[in-house]
């Protein structure tokens, strides 16, 4: 399969694929944007190596996608953030 503005190189032969020539850090355009979205459809599992993102700009990326839901362990999560707040306590 064709995408116009990444590189992909497939993980296995049913899933996953590796993207390259994108910048997360960086908005992206519609193309791009469709382009990542269709190897999502293609290949289900995306893998982004070497991606230098905050949590900020990593929610951004993914909100292109679909509604963000909270892990629910929180695992990783700093104090401030309302799962801590709730006790929540993963270990």
């Amino acid at each position: 399969m064709d995408y116009e503005t990444i590189d992909i190189q497939m993980s296995t032969t049913h899933i996953g694929a590796e993207i390259s020539g994108v910048d997360l850090s960086k908005p992206l355009s519609n193309e791009q944007l469709r382009d990542i979205y269709q190897v999502w459809q293609d290949w289900k599992v995306l893998v982004f190596r070497d991606q230098h993102i905050d949590r900020e700009q990593h929610k951004a990326f993914a909100h292109h996608f679909g509604s963000l839901h909270p892990a629910p362990c929180g695992v990783g999560l700093p104090s401030t953030h309302p799962l801590r707040r709730t006790g929540f306590n993963p270990r």
